[in-house]
């Protein structure tokens, strides 16, 4: 009896420390993205000193009106040089120029500016996750979307969401459960959602956005009743997010997302822990860029 009481604390000790591995990695690996989604943000925050593009404007030239066509014999040669600014002659310079930057280079340098993103959206969310037991679950609902984004091309991007399953479904040993999460699960029935990512930002054309983000996930859901058992959570994972967005005008537009996280970790300690969470969630919404 000691050595099966010896073994058994032997097993309860060796998992503890086991789900302490786990989230002394997660809090790392996410610590470590964190600090560096920040660092690469705060670079691409840096306001440039110029706005030439160098594949236009020669490196001494200090405005768009100083492009040469050809070489000026007369630089620096004021006495020589025909063309002064005397009212008096009606000579034109052909040296001088007034050409404009072409519409693709202002693209371009555009394309490169520092933005800043609000988004805010509805959505409709699904978090489908195992059990220890052998069970599958799935709750789905409507959900609220924030998300920020700062960069230029690459970027930072967070984003957080709140959820309210309507709807659960349990599969698993023979049994196919549905059930109304109101009717069932009154008291408590709400979840939340965040990422922190490291983000890409592309232009196309002059009015479709799309951003495209990968990172750090974790999630928290509850489900309070007073006759059945809570079904509750806090996992983490890793993050995938998609959004493509319409421009109405320079600060304005309107699209859609999508987003998906895989969560191996469940950081509760109950009998019957997720051994893997899978939240998606597509919406519909609008942003404000400056």
């Amino acid at each position: 009896m000691r050595r099966r009481f010896r073994t058994h604390q032997q097993m309860n000790r060796l998992a503890r420390q086991s789900r302490f591995a786990k989230k002394v990695v997660f809090a790392t690996a996410f610590a470590v993205l964190v600090s560096s989604s920040f660092v690469a943000g705060s670079a691409a925050a840096q306001p440039r000193r110029g706005t030439r593009s160098e594949a236009v404007l020669p490196v001494e030239s200090a405005t768009p009106a100083a492009i040469p066509t050809e070489v000026n014999p007369y630089a620096g040669q004021e006495d020589a040089n025909p063309y002064t600014e005397d009212p008096a002659t009606t000579e034109v310079n052909p040296y001088a120029s007034d050409a404009a930057i072409e519409p693709a280079t202002v693209a371009e340098a555009a394309t490169e500016e520092r933005i800043k993103t609000h988004w805010v959206g509805l959505g409709f969310h699904t978090t489908t996750f195992a059990t220890q037991s052998g069970n599958g679950y799935s709750l789905s609902g409507p959900s609220v979307v924030y998300g920020y984004f700062v960069g230029r091309r690459w970027g930072f991007a967070m984003r957080g969401e709140a959820y309210f399953p309507m709807t659960a479904r349990m599969a698993g040993n023979g049994v196919d459960i549905r059930t109304s999460v109101l009717d069932n699960y009154s008291r408590a029935h709400y979840g939340f959602d965040g990422s922190f990512m490291a983000a890409y930002r592309h232009v196309f054309g002059q009015s479709f956005v799309l951003t495209a983000a990968a990172g750090l996930h974790f999630q928290s859901f509850r489900l309070v009743s007073i006759g059945n058992n809570p079904i509750e959570a806090i996992t983490g994972g890793f993050a995938l997010s998609a959004r493509g967005e319409y421009r109405i005008n320079r600060h304005f537009a309107v699209g859609g997302e999508f987003a998906l996280g895989v969560d191996p970790f469940d950081f509760v300690a109950h009998s019957n822990r997720a051994t893997v969470t899978v939240p998606v969630t597509v919406g519909l919404g609008a942003s404000f860029s400056y």
